[in-house]
C-alpha cells in the first residue's frame, strides 16, 4: 500500500521483536524446544528460513505478478491453525510464470484475463501455516510488480475458477519488497537502483540448481547458474546475488527448504 501502512501480523511481530539476530534465536529455539516437549513431551524446533533459496523445488511455480486492490472469500480455512475461520485471497494480474505446473497456470491465466489468486499464510513458531487475519486491507501492495515463489493447489481447489496459489511464508514474498526485506531481516533490504531488479532476478532464479537433479547429478545442475554467473558477471555482484550464490555449494542432502549455512554441509560431485 502506498499511504496507510498495513498493521504487522502476529507472525511479522514476532520477527520484529526477536530481531532474528541468532543469539537470541538460538535462545527462542530453547525456549520452543523446552515448552513443547513440557507440553506434549516431545521435542520440536522452531521455524527457521533462510532469506532466500539457493535451490528452486519442482513442486513450485515461480512468477512475476502484479497484485491488485481486489480481494475475495477463499473458503474455510482448514490448514494448520483455525483462526481465522475463513481465508481470504488477493488478486494478482500474471506476467510470466515458470517451473512446477507452469504451462498448466499460463493456459488457464489467459482465459481469466491473466488473474491468479494468492491466498497468503504465515508461520507459527514450528512452521506450520497461520491464515491470514484479513482487516479489510489488501496483504500485498496494488500496483507493485515482484517475483512471487509459491504452490499451485489443485485445479478442483482453485477459487472462483481461478488459479489459486497458498503462499507461505507470505511475508516473505515478493522480492524485492517483501514484509521481511523492509524490515532488514537477516541483511536483507528494500532493493535499490543498484541491486537486481525484479527481470534480473528472475534471470537468477531461473538458474538455480533444482532440488533432486542436484541430488542426482550436481555437476549437471550447476552448470545452468555457473553459466549464469559467468555471462553476468556485473549482476552477480548485486544484491541479491551476493547472498544467493554463496550458498549454492551448501545445498546438497538437506530437507527442501533454506536453511542456514552452519546447518548445512559442503557439497562436492563426489559425496
Amino acid at each position: 500500500m502506498h499511504g496507510a501502512r498495513r498493521l504487522p501480523t502476529a507472525t511479522e511481530f514476532f520477527y520484529k521483536l526477536v530481531r532474528l539476530n541468532m543469539r537470541t534465536f538460538r535462545l527462542w529455539c530453547s525456549f520452543v524446544a523446552v515448552s513443547t516437549c513440557l507440553v506434549s513431551g516431545s521435542v520440536a524446533s522452531a521455524c527457521s528460513r533462510g532469506p532466500f533459496s539457493e535451490v528452486r523445488f519442482a513442486s513450485l511455480t515461480y512468477f512475476i505478478a502484479v497484485p491488485l486492490a481486489q480481494t475475495i472469500d477463499a473458503g474455510p480455512n482448514r490448514r494448520g491453525l483455525q483462526r481465522p475461520s475463513r481465508l481470504r485471497g488477493q488478486v494478482v494480474r500474471l506476467e510470466r510464470a515458470g517451473g512446477g505446473n507452469a504451462e498448466q497456470l499460463l493456459r488457464a491465466a489467459r482465459t481469466r484475463r491473466n488473474k491468479v489468486l494468492l491466498v497468503p499464510f504465515n508461520d507459527a513458531p514450528d512452521c506450520s501455516p497461520v491464515a491470514w487475519d484479513y482487516s479489510g486491507e489488501p496483504y500485498w501492495d496494488p500496483g507493485r510488480r515482484g517475483f512471487f515463489v509459491a504452490l499451485l493447489r489443485p485445479e478442483q481447489e482453485w477459487v472462483e475458477h481461478l488459479p489459486t496459489f497458498d503462499v507461505q511464508p507470505a511475508f516473505m514474498e515478493p522480492y524485492p519488497y517483501a514484509w521481511f526485506f523492509r524490515e532488514g531481516y537477516h541483511g536483507t533490504k528494500l532493493a535499490g537502483p543498484s541491486d537486481l531488479s525484479v527481470d534480473q532476478y528472475w534471470t537468477l532464479y531461473e538458474a538455480l540448481p533444482e532440488y533432486d537433479e542436484l541430488k542426482k547429478d550436481p555437476v549437471t545442475a550447476l552448470r545452468p547458474i555457473n553459466r549464469w554467473r559467468e555471462t553476468h558477471p556485473d549482476w552477480a555482484r548485486r544484491y541479491p546475488a551476493t547472498m544467493i550464490l554463496p550458498l549454492i555449494p551448501w545445498s546438497r542432502g538437506n530437507t527442501p527448504g533454506p536453511l542456514p549455512p552452519e546447518k548445512l554441509r559442503p557439497i562436492t560431485p563426489d559425496n
